[in-house]
């Protein structure tokens, strides 16, 4: 069955936008496709679009405010903008995380 992964970050940060990069490297083997949604305002917005330039399940960078319903206004941005009709599973997954093992499959 496929699987959407929604991501919401703030890359403000040198440690937000490297745990984010982690994250996806840990992460990418659990879902077929992936859409970011990053804060306009972000300090490292631009340099997480370029690293994932190339990356095969990127469907969407979005960027929008990070406003007051942060990560969930973030998904329901994505929700709003992005066709998730073809996927069986949604994953909403924040920077709030840093991934350290590559044996989550426990959690899928």
């Amino acid at each position: 069955e496929k699987i959407l992964a929604l991501y919401a970050c703030h890359t403000s940060s040198k440690k937000k936008y490297f745990s984010t990069l982690n994250n996806i490297i840990f992460l990418e083997n659990y879902y077929d496709s992936l859409v970011i949604i990053n804060s306009n305002d972000a300090k490292y917005k631009n340099e997480l679009k370029n690293d994932l330039s190339n990356n095969s399940k990127l469907i969407h960078y979005l960027e929008t405010t990070n406003d007051q319903l942060l990560d969930f206004g973030k998904w329901i941005f994505a929700l709003s903008n992005v066709n998730f009709n073809n996927y069986h599973h949604i994953l909403l997954i924040n920077d709030s995380i840093i991934v350290v093992n590559k044996n989550i499959i426990d959690f899928f």
